[in-house]
């Protein structure tokens, strides 16, 4: 057979991959058989077919990467980024001032992204593949990503990208069609409005959506997506490509500190397991029992695999749960929902806790004192010691009461504490053994990291 033919066939074959078609009949190929060669050749040929036909994974279509897009797309959205080949994102959901615990969004935000910047999108040059996406809700323009931009050096300038959600036909801060905004007073905590319930369905579920489609439709190949929050805080350097850290390891899934408050999805996830189990039957697997006394991912800082929180298992929880109005009806928040799918699905290999960085994240009280979150130092902060004493003095002068017998309460209040690091995430720490004896400082208040949890705490 000549060249030009052969590669017309493997052309074809890897058309009839990529679009999932069916492959041709046999009896079509055989009647079309003209000479015993053409007919053994033809055969294997469509043998191969019927083997990149039954083992096609599905969940690819919705992550074709730029190579196998077929067209364009028809027309651009307002909310779609510009074309760009870089693989990581760090994402902000943003504002200027916060509509629920009302504080200045904006100095937070600024200061937090100086942090950033300075502690590893600038070491190494770190920002080269990574986008900055601050998703916002009409609160932002192009005079703020310019100040930004001006801010920072000139080569930095596109890594920060703005996207308002609530351009024209963007789908992504909305109420679900089957539930009614007016229904907001008869649901739980009626004093957390409508966008505060929109954020959760977006950090929950709709955000790996967003970059689904952006990858399908611009062309991007966005593979692993990092949260930070306004007032998530890097203190310490980190000087590797933590993405490439994720990807060189297998990980799926990586966090810094741990909340107890997955007690509101026991019963729900029962509901979730009742529901699997009638549908797939026997072929529905989890990883592993969860329980509602493990502590779940505080997901205010996370970086996750897209394909994993893409992937036909994952998707049809995130489903269950959208569907049903919990994120709505029940203010069920992303960390609780976040944590029941990768406790669920994700290998205990492919889930990482990060503990070598500082990092602080703290939600204030009405006086401005955090009541829930953490400072938590890293084993390479050699300035530890020095970020925590000055971080207590800044609470003292703020009148902020900070007691070490605080930590005994149910629900504890404000505190230091030295934690051991073997009692932190041993599951998933992926600690040598030389560092499972040390300890690390932190400032801690709510049931984060509680002590002597074992493999509860991850």
């Amino acid at each position: 057979m000549p060249l030009n033919n052969k590669r017309a066939n493997r052309s074809r074959l890897s058309t009839l991959k990529r679009k999932n078609v069916s492959p041709p009949s046999l009896k079509l190929i055989l009647l079309k058989c003209s000479t015993p060669i053409f007919c053994g050749l033809a055969f294997f040929l469509l043998c191969v077919t019927f083997h990149l036909h039954d083992n096609y994974d599905k969940s690819a279509e919705m992550l074709r990467p730029l190579s196998v897009i077929d067209t364009p797309p028809k027309e651009s959205r307002d909310y779609y980024p510009p074309y760009s080949d870089k693989t990581n994102a760090i994402i902000y959901m943003a504002q200027k001032s916060h509509k629920v615990y009302l504080r200045d969004s904006m100095a937070l935000l600024s200061r937090s992204l100086d942090l950033l910047f300075k502690n590893y999108l600038l070491i190494d040059d770190h920002y080269t593949n990574v986008t900055v996406f601050i998703f916002h809700t009409g609160d932002f323009d192009a005079s703020d990503l310019e100040n930004w931009e001006n801010h920072y050096p000139a080569a930095t300038k596109g890594t920060i990208q703005l996207v308002n959600l609530l351009e024209k036909d963007s789908p992504y801060w909305k109420v679900p069609s089957w539930l009614r905004e007016e229904d907001l007073p008869k649901w739980r905590n009626p004093e957390f409005n409508i966008g505060y319930r929109n954020m959760i369905r977006w950090y929950a579920i709709r955000m790996w959506e967003y970059f689904a489609e952006i990858n399908h439709q611009v062309g991007t190949r966005y593979k692993y997506i990092m949260r930070m929050d306004e007032e998530s805080f890097i203190h310490s350097p980190i000087r590797y490509d933590i993405f490439r850290y994720m990807s060189k390891h297998g990980y799926d899934y990586a966090y810094r500190t741990c909340s107890y408050e997955m007690n509101a999805l026991q019963q729900i996830f029962h509901n979730y397991t009742t529901y699997a189990r009638s549908t797939f039957g026997n072929k529905w697997t989890k990883n592993r029992h969860f329980s509602g006394a493990f502590c779940g991912f505080y997901n205010n800082w996370f970086i996750g695999n897209l394909h994993f929180f893409r992937s036909e298992k994952v998707q049809h929880l995130l489903n269950f749960f959208d569907k049903e109005g919990y994120m709505y009806r029940e203010r069920l928040n992303d960390l609780v929902i976040q944590t029941g799918a990768v406790y669920t699905f994700a290998e205990t290999k492919r889930i990482h806790r990060f503990l070598d960085f500082s990092y602080e994240h703290f939600t204030l009280d009405k006086d401005g004192c955090p009541k829930w979150g953490s400072l938590s130092t890293g084993y390479r902060d050699d300035s530890a010691e020095e970020l925590v004493a000055s971080f207590v003095q800044k609470l003292d002068e703020a009148n902020c009461t900070i007691d070490d017998s605080l930590s005994k309460r149910i629900v504890p209040g404000l505190h230091v504490s030295r934690d051991s690091v073997g009692d932190l995430s041993p599951t998933y720490h992926h600690l040598p053994p030389k560092l499972q004896k040390s300890t690390l400082l932190s400032v801690k208040a709510g049931r984060i990291d509680l002590p002597n949890r074992g493999e509860r705490s991850g």
